[in-house]
Parts: structure tokens; C-alpha cells; sequence
């Protein structure tokens, strides 16, 4: 089969052109059209971060308020064990004082007071004894225990023999009774 070309060269030119530019326009088509996915798909995964990056935000917040909260609570509980660590520092057993005085009592005398002066770190034992050797020996049971440095038993107490009202005065040496 034969082929005849009669067609004109310009116009073989102007086909030549508008077949290169078909292509042209069908590649920049393709082109445009897959940068259009790209950008579509771009923006989803923008969507996509930014929510999950305000999400993290948030979770992060809600953790360091918490974290916060959790700080308070376990401040508040550590100025509340400073204070009852104070106050056991400050405590002074007085039951085993007074336990202590309770053995070396005799039963022939009767203490009817305890006063207790801290800040003159003073006790003074009120009572009856019945006899002078009671009263004295007593007192000689309260130097014995090392609690007391200095003892004041006044001399109207020495004085009678007898049902001997007595005001005995001891300063504190040592509150580790």
C-alpha cells in the first residue's frame, strides 16, 4: 500500500505543533491533577496532626495540672508530718513521771496536787504525809530517780512530827522520764 503525503508543509508543521501541544496539554493535565492529590492528601495529614497535636497539648496539660494537684496534696502532707514531728519533739511523757512517783510513794502519803510550771521547769508536789520519816524518805525516793536537780522542801514541813501538810518543790533536770 502506498502512502501519499499531499498535504502542505505548513500544515504539516501546524499538525506536527498541535499533536506536541496535545501531548504537552495531557502531561501538564496529569500534572496538575496529581498535584492536586498530593495537595488534598497534604491537608488531610495536616488535619490529621494538628488534632493529634492539640490532643497531646491537652493530655499534657490535664497531666501537669494534675501532676500540680498531686504536688499540693503531698506539700499539705508534708507540712502536716513537719507539724506532728514538732509536736512529738515537743511531747513529754508525763504518765511515766508520774508512774515513777506513784512506785516510790508510800502508802502513808497522800499527794493531793501536781503542778507542773514549764517555763520554770519546776514541779511542786502538794500533800499529807503522816509521819517526818515518810515525808523524808520521799524525798530522798524523788532524788534517787535523776529527774530533779534541785529540791525545796521548806522547813515548816521538817518541823512537826505528825499529818504533815507539805509543799515540795523539785526543778526539772531532765524531761526523759
Amino acid at each position: 500500500m502506498l502512502r501519499l503525503n499531499i498535504i502542505p508543509e505548513h500544515q504539516k508543521k501546524e499538525i506536527k505543533l498541535k499533536y506536541f501541544f496535545d501531548h504537552l496539554k495531557n502531561f501538564f493535565e496529569v500534572i496538575f491533577f496529581v498535584s492536586i492529590l498530593y495537595v488534598i492528601v497534604f491537608l488531610i495529614l495536616k488535619l490529621i496532626l494538628s488534632n493529634h497535636f492539640i490532643a497531646t497539648i491537652e493530655s499534657t496539660t490535664m497531666l501537669t495540672k494534675r501532676t500540680e494537684d498531686f504536688s499540693r496534696k503531698v506539700s499539705d502532707i508534708n507540712k502536716r508530718v513537719s507539724n506532728v514531728a514538732t509536736i512529738q519533739e515537743e511531747f513529754i511523757y508525763w504518765s511515766k513521771l508520774i508512774e515513777h512517783i506513784r512506785q516510790n510513794q508510800s502508802y502513808d502519803l497522800k499527794l493531793d496536787q501536781i503542778s507542773v510550771n514549764k517555763n520554770k521547769n519546776e514541779i511542786v508536789f502538794s500533800g499529807n504525809a503522816e509521819t517526818r520519816d515518810t515525808l523524808l524518805n520521799f524525798k530522798k525516793k524523788i532524788e534517787d530517780l535523776g529527774f530533779f536537780e534541785e529540791i525545796k522542801l521548806p522547813i515548816q514541813s521538817l518541823l512537826q512530827k505528825n499529818d504533815i501538810n507539805f509543799n515540795l518543790t523539785v526543778k526539772i533536770k531532765s524531761y526523759d522520764f
